[in-house]
């Protein structure tokens, strides 16, 4: 089952920049997160995206294991402030939307 969602994963980004319908030239991605840390996911990414080449946040200076928590903060900062956390252009959705839900503790 792993090895299912691996793929499904690999798959999924494969077709979401494809069609981002760019040149066919060099593709560089910079991974983070959980995923960037998994060489199945790595792999797989690298057999689905033959042209790309990997890189890291650090590359750029930023903290490799803060990018996914700090999407995760800004998520939770404009779902608290009732602000859009979606990009219609980037999700498809047909206009921004507040995201998540607050409940309270019993």
């Amino acid at each position: 089952m792993q090895a299912t969602l691996a793929e499904l994963t690999a798959v999924s980004v494969a077709q979401g920049i494809a069609q981002l319908r760019l040149d066919d030239g060099p593709l560089t991605l910079i991974t983070a997160g959980g995923g960037a840390h998994n060489t199945f996911v790595m792999q797989r990414l690298a057999y689905h995206l033959p042209r790309a080449t990997f890189t890291s946040p650090g590359e750029y200076g930023w903290p490799e294991d803060w990018i996914e928590a700090g999407a995760f903060a800004w998520l939770a900062h404009q779902r608290l402030h009732h602000l859009p956390g979606n990009l219609p252009s980037v999700t498809g959705a047909s206009g921004p939307r507040v995201l998540g839900g607050i409940y309270a503790s019993e």
